[in-house]
């Protein structure tokens, strides 16, 4: 049994869209397929190590400060983590992102340059910004905040912050699912 797992990376930024991202942030909100409620959170700050000093403009976004990132571990030693995790917990998950950048612009890109292996569960995922805008037959795609005020929800925490995201995503997927809308298609991630 596959359990749902909202995952929603950030990562460092500057405002340019060509700077090549690292994933400071890893969370993961696990949902059992069945009950649709939470069974496991995992939430790791991740240490950048190519650009190990955060730009005020990703400060300002995130909330995540230099001594956070600082003290934290970096992406190989929370990939191993995250895997010893769903291994001691005998997991089998479907990634649930909203959008495909947190795997095809953030986590697929850094593991090419780091030449770290792309972990076995980040091949498939349900892109729900995609499923969404599908099942509700919507001309354009809808941001976080733009779905949870068509569902008649509210954003709950602070933007940008990746655990908060994650639990406002899996907010979102719980009421699709609860509506009947359970066929959740995986997309691959772009090689």
């Amino acid at each position: 049994m596959k359990y749902y797992c909202v995952i929603d990376f950030e990562c460092t930024c500057t405002g340019d869209f060509a700077f090549a991202n690292e994933i400071i942030e890893f969370p993961a909100i696990l949902i059992h397929p069945v009950s649709l409620e939470t069974v496991h959170t995992f939430h790791h700050y991740v240490r950048p190590t190519e650009h190990p000093v955060l730009t005020d403009f990703c400060v300002d976004l995130t909330g995540i400060t230099q001594p956070q990132v600082d003290s934290a571990l970096t992406l190989p030693d929370v990939l191993e983590i995250f895997a010893c995790f769903l291994e001691s917990e005998n997991l089998e998950i479907l990634p649930v992102t909203d959008g495909p950048w947190d795997f095809n612009k953030f986590l697929v890109p850094e593991c090419r340059r780091k030449n770290l292996p792309l972990p076995p569960w980040c091949m498939k995922f349900l892109d729900l910004r995609w499923k969404f805008k599908q099942i509700f037959r919507l001309e354009r795609w809808l941001n976080l905040s733009d779905m949870l005020t068509h569902l008649g929800l509210t954003f709950e925490g602070r933007e940008h912050s990746g655990i908060d995201d994650s639990h406002n995503i899996a907010g979102i997927l719980i009421v699709i699912i609860k509506a009947g809308h359970s066929d959740a298609e995986s997309k691959r991630h772009t090689s």
